[in-house]
């Protein structure tokens, strides 16, 4: 892992953007096999312990998509052995957050002023305005990748796509009539 972790740091990874989410090391165990007696009696089973499982698992922040392909191939060079969980996110969304809500609200009032318009009536004061947030929805985003290449020296960088993701914002407008 520290080889892994290595590459990635050479690729130009700020440090911040590598973080260790889990670590465990526990035992395998070893079986004693039993056979039966002539007299029937089963010896007793025993376990010991044969060896360790360490398992790491690292997060990696890329955010020069031109790498993802490159630096999954590489991490598994370099000995890591499962890579996955491969999300696709949006840093400092307030802006996108923003924009979306005042086309959702501007979207909103037009639609109350025609259904208003439809039924012979005209819009009063605003009374109400409430906000649902919708989650991002990545498409394409989400998904894993499992990789066994680490013995294969010509292993082919995994094409990655983003997709694209969206920012929903609903809006519900509350008006008066007259």
């Amino acid at each position: 892992m520290n080889k892994a972790i290595d590459f990635v740091k050479k690729q130009g990874i700020d440090p911040k953007d590598i973080k260790t989410a889990q670590y465990s090391i526990n035992p395998r165990y070893s079986y004693t096999e039993c056979e039966y007696s002539e007299k029937g009696e089963a010896c007793k089973s025993e376990s010991k312990i044969s060896g360790y499982t360490v398992q790491q698992t690292v997060f990696v922040k890329i955010r020069d998509f031109k790498k993802i392909s490159d630096l999954l191939s590489g991490v598994v060079k370099s000995g890591a052995n499962s890579v996955g969980q491969i999300q696709f996110t949006i840093d400092n969304s307030d802006t996108l957050e923003d924009t979306a809500r005042a086309e959702a609200v501007k979207k909103a009032q037009a639609k109350a002023e025609k259904m208003a318009k439809a039924g012979g009536f005209t819009l009063g004061r605003l009374l109400e305005i409430s906000e649902n947030t919708g989650m991002y929805s990545p498409n394409y985003a989400r998904g894993g990748v499992m990789m066994d290449m680490a013995k294969s020296e010509a292993a082919v960088a995994p094409a990655i796509e983003a997709g694209s993701q969206e920012i929903n914002i609903e809006v519900s407008l509350r008006y008066e009539i007259k």
